[in-house]
């Protein structure tokens, strides 16, 4: 009995503290030791996200927070790395797919975002403006805009206009 006890214990300590590393990542930046671990846990939560309108929230929340990411290693005076604008494209271009498929207020809603996630960007800009990273972050947002806002007038050429689609979900 007390070996099936001590199995559970150690069981449940390595559980919360998965959990407790996991809840820790969340505020890290690229570069940091546990920002892969923040990048896991985003990409298990949408996996784990079965319905297209709550995956699309999901994928514009973590857009949003590539963004954020950016503006924060500007301040801090770090460059911004390929993957984080690679990332923000991979998730807006799983977003507009959905999108496609979901009603116009989805589109609208992309078109929102990638607006106010451009004036963050600008504001990283204005600290870092020779960085390629948020040069490639600025481009990813402007094209994606672009392609909501026309998705917003002619939907059937915004699915012409659209890349194959990208696995249901990013790779770790």
């Amino acid at each position: 009995m007390s070996t099936l006890f001590s199995i559970v214990l150690a069981f449940s300590l390595l559980l919360s503290g998965a959990g407790a590393t996991a809840y820790a990542s969340q505020d890290s930046l690229p570069a940091q030791p546990l920002y892969p671990i923040k990048l896991v846990t985003e990409d298990l939560r949408l996996a784990l996200t079965a319905d297209p309108a709550a995956e699309l929230q999901l994928l514009l929340e973590l857009a949003t927070r590539r963004a954020q990411e950016m503006l924060a290693l500007a301040s801090a005076g770090q460059p911004v790395p390929a993957q984080t604008p690679a990332r923000l494209q991979t998730q807006l271009e799983r977003a507009l797919a959905l999108a496609v498929g979901l009603d116009s207020p989805a589109l609208e809603q992309i078109r929102q975002m990638t607006d106010a996630q451009t004036h963050t960007l600008a504001q990283a800009r204005a600290l870092a403006p020779d960085d390629a990273g948020l040069q490639l972050g600025e481009q990813t947002l402007a094209e994606t805009h672009a392609l909501a806002e026309l998705g917003l007038t002619d939907p059937a050429l915004l699915r012409e206009q659209l890349p194959p689609a990208p696995p249901p979900h990013p790779p770790p």
